[in-house]
């Protein structure tokens, strides 16, 4: 009886007093890291792992008090590390980091400096032009313009998939995410359209264009049409979908279907063919603008994920050509 006490006793004093490690992850524009892998290992010996959530958030507790090495890994990105962390009994200690290159950035021969953390910095950094909100003739606002950032105005809400989808999402991060459609020059669809690009608005179509400097893996051209048409009956499916808005007041909401499979969530996660996006813009004024977005997809997710992005207008700044030129000589047998 003493000794199931004193192991008791053992339990309840480890539990209390065992350490946290709490953080966030963003990659070198400021945007959350979603599906990084945490990993600590202690002086001793004893590891845990953790995987970032879509805001970038991990915690990793009941450590043991001590040093640890702590390591971050992310396909396409480079390795964090840090050794000599130390973990206190009971307490809570922070490490918040930042991965040095962004999502999709492979590093290969022809990927230019200019897709660095400076460069977006200088840009997200100009002063915002203030003003009235430009009209269409109709009457209608105009979201003409280039638009930069596409930061959450409020914390993104985790991706909650289906069992069988999140099986998968979870050996694409245990295999470095070698099947990502980035890096062998695919698009990467408007699962997450983060209302940024060059948009040129009719009050019959609304054309979306998406490169550098705003994107440094792929260039997208999105077509909104705007003249009543209803989606097609037998829809084709492609990477954009097909895309129709309509005004409710001053917002612009686009219904998007027709998707194709082979887009990814953050973190691994496939799309489906039911994948459904609503969209709804807003422009205030001359330089900002809303952006509330709706992604269903009942095939892999549990329940809709709705976010609120917010851009601004840079005048002085527009697309630039991007060509993505695949030149893996075995594909058959990269790993």
């Amino acid at each position: 009886m003493r000794l199931l006490w004193f192991f008791w006793l053992c339990f309840v004093s480890f539990g209390q007093d065992g350490g946290i490690i709490t953080g966030k992850i963003v990659d070198a524009f400021g945007d959350p890291v979603s599906g990084a892998i945490v990993s600590v290992t202690s002086n001793s010996g004893q590891e845990s792992h953790t995987t970032t959530s879509d805001s970038g958030l991990f915690t990793l507790d009941k450590l043991v008090p001590g040093a640890y090495r702590i390591t971050a890994t992310m396909n396409a990105m480079k390795n964090y590390e840090a050794k000599g962390f130390i973990v206190e009994a009971a307490k809570t200690s922070r490490l918040d980091i930042t991965m040095s290159q962004p999502d999709g950035y492979l590093g290969t021969l022809g990927e230019e400096d200019r897709f660095t953390a400076s460069s977006f910095a200088l840009i997200g950094q100009k002063p915002v032009p203030t003003g009235p909100t430009p009209r269409l003739p109709d009457g209608k606002p105009d979201f003409s313009g280039f638009w930069w950032g596409g930061r959450p105005v409020v914390p993104l809400e985790s991706l909650q998939p289906q069992p069988q989808a999140d099986a998968v999402r979870k050996e694409r991060q245990r295999n470095n995410m070698r099947d990502l459609p980035s890096a062998r020059c695919l698009p990467g669809g408007i699962i997450d359209p983060a209302g940024r690009g060059r948009f040129i608005h009719t009050s019959k179509l609304l054309v979306m264009l998406i490169g550098p400097p705003v994107a440094s893996t792929y260039f997208e051209v999105r077509q909104i049409f705007l003249d009543g048409r209803p989606h097609p009956q037998d829809v084709n499916p492609t990477w954009m979908g097909h895309s129709i808005g309509r005004w409710e007041g001053e917002t612009l909401v686009i219904d998007t279907v027709g998707f194709n499979r082979f887009a990814w969530y953050s973190g691994g996660l496939s799309s489906t063919e039911s994948l459904h996006v609503i969209e709804r813009y807003r422009r205030p004024d001359l330089g900002h603008l809303e952006l509330e977005i709706t992604v269903d997809d009942p095939a892999v997710l549990e329940k809709p994920r709705i976010q609120k992005r917010a851009s601004h207008l840079v005048p002085d700044e527009d697309v630039e050509e991007y060509v993505c030129a695949e030149n893996n000589k075995d594909v058959e047998h990269m790993k």
